[in-house]
């Protein structure tokens, strides 16, 4: 971890700064959302690989965020080993969906 924000604005002067291989990024942050924070990595063309990790398990919430340009969604109530394999799915370029969101959709 190279570092950590507290809101979506931070999180872009952060990975604007650090260039990050993946970001980690909730849904609701104060300021600006992941969602924006993923349009706006990659309107930027930055190679970072974005996951979201969230308690929103909603149709729209993935749409929005797999159409932004996320890389993977999982749920903050996945077993942290099921977390750790997806940031270095991310990492490694693969795509990531929480298991149980998969079925939902």
């Amino acid at each position: 971890m190279v570092a950590e924000a507290s809101n979506g604005l931070e999180a872009l002067d952060l990975i604007e700064k650090f260039k990050p291989d993946v970001a980690v990024l909730d849904i609701q942050m104060p300021k600006m959302s992941g969602i924006d924070v993923t349009r706006w990595i990659r309107k930027q063309s930055l190679p970072t690989g974005v996951l979201v990790l969230t308690a929103y398990d909603d149709e729209p919430y993935v749409q929005a965020v797999l159409r932004a340009g996320a890389n993977g969604y999982v749920l903050k109530t996945a077993e942290p080993q099921a977390i750790v394999e997806s940031v270095k799915d991310v990492f490694n370029g693969k795509s990531v969906l929480d298991s149980t969101l998969a079925l939902k959709l």
